[in-house]
């Protein structure tokens, strides 16, 4: 048999294409299996609340832990601005110098201060989205105020002054007149300010009601039964007393209980807190307006992960009204539709 060095070498080339072609396939495989990889990782979130120690905030704290575990996301950090604005933008700054986040999920202090720092986080790549209330200039707008910025999830404050404002002139139906007081938080906050307004706006289209005073109640039990009890002094014949935070209610209610008046008083709450929901359940309250934090947390890291994935901001929408998402088809919780509703956070 004689030795036939072309069919020889023809055959070394074949084995080293294939050779050659198994290499370049392993290859690919691998190269796909890293992209898959890297596009299956988390998105890194940081979550910026006002205060870690306010329970709506922590309500919205869980609902974004809670979108992160099922879309793909990961909060691995949560700041505590501890109410200060000026905190909130430097806690913003140097979590984009970490370099360390994808996306960040802001429950602004005060949305038009901390509008340069969201700038800078969108210039470095990271998806911003906020809670409550806009991150932008005008806190009245559903805009998409700063370009690149993904979207706000809450609800306008003047629309919740509204709502406040309908839940008293139904408690007011029967009455002429009807003597009303009222407790903002602090009307130092600019959309405090806007819920206020919205409230007495609404208010002067009713003949029958009349406001005899409006005293500050600091979002908090203590100060607003205080505030209660100095209107009470002033105005022992106040029909219906309403604030803008359930905590402030239940202020409300403790001086309405030590000056004897129970069942003489019909109160408002703002909120929907488990307490606030109990005490209309229970008829201690007349009402309460929900507020639904889990729910505005939840959709805004949904909304954060999937910007932060590739999902074009066309198909996002600016402002996410998450009152829309009430069980009960209202935001005014009363006697009878509370069964219905469950509160989302401690109050």
């Amino acid at each position: 048999m004689r030795y036939r060095p072309g069919r020889s070498t023809t055959r070394l080339f074949v084995v080293a294409a294939i050779a050659a072609c198994t290499v370049g396939v392993v290859s690919a495989a691998a190269g796909a299996k890293v992209s898959q990889t890297k596009a299956a990782s988390p998105v890194r979130i940081a979550v910026f609340l006002s205060s870690t120690a306010n329970t709506y905030e922590q309500a919205d704290l869980k609902g974004a832990q809670a979108a992160a575990a099922k879309f793909g996301g990961k909060v691995v950090k949560v700041f505590d601005a501890n109410f200060v604005a000026s905190t909130q933008s430097s806690q913003v700054e140097d979590a984009i110098t970490a370099k360390a986040y994808n996306a960040f999920v802001i429950v602004p202090q005060a949305g038009n201060v901390i509008v340069p720092q969201v700038k800078d986080a969108i210039k470095a790549g990271i998806k911003v989205v906020c809670l409550l209330s806009p991150c932008g200039l005008n806190q009245q707008s559903n805009a998409r105020q700063i370009p690149g910025y993904v979207t706000t999830v809450g609800y306008q404050f003047a629309e919740n002054g509204t709502d406040i404002a309908k839940a008293i002139v139904a408690a007011c139906a029967k009455l002429n007149p009807c003597n009303v007081v009222y407790e903002p938080g602090l009307l130092s906050f600019s959309t405090e300010k806007f819920r206020t307004d919205a409230i007495n706006a609404y208010l002067k289209k009713h003949s029958n009601i009349k406001v005899l005073a409006e005293q500050q109640g600091q979002y908090l039990a203590g100060p607003g039964r205080t505030a209660m009890q100095n209107m009470l002094q002033a105005h022992p014949n106040i029909n219906v007393a309403g604030s803008s935070g359930d905590q402030m209610t239940a202020g409300m209610e403790q001086a309405v209980k030590a000056a004897g008046k129970t069942g003489k008083i019909k109160l408002i709450g703002n909120g929907a807190s488990v307490p606030g929901v109990a005490a209309v359940a229970a008829g201690r309250w007349y009402a309460t307006v929900a507020n639904l934090p889990y729910t505005e947390g939840y959709l805004g890291a949904e909304y954060a992960i999937k910007a932060a994935k590739g999902t074009p901001l066309s198909k996002i929408p600016s402002f996410v009204d998450d009152l829309k998402f009430s069980t009960v088809g209202t935001t005014i919780i009363t006697k009878a539709n509370v069964g219905k509703f469950k509160a989302q956070w401690a109050g």
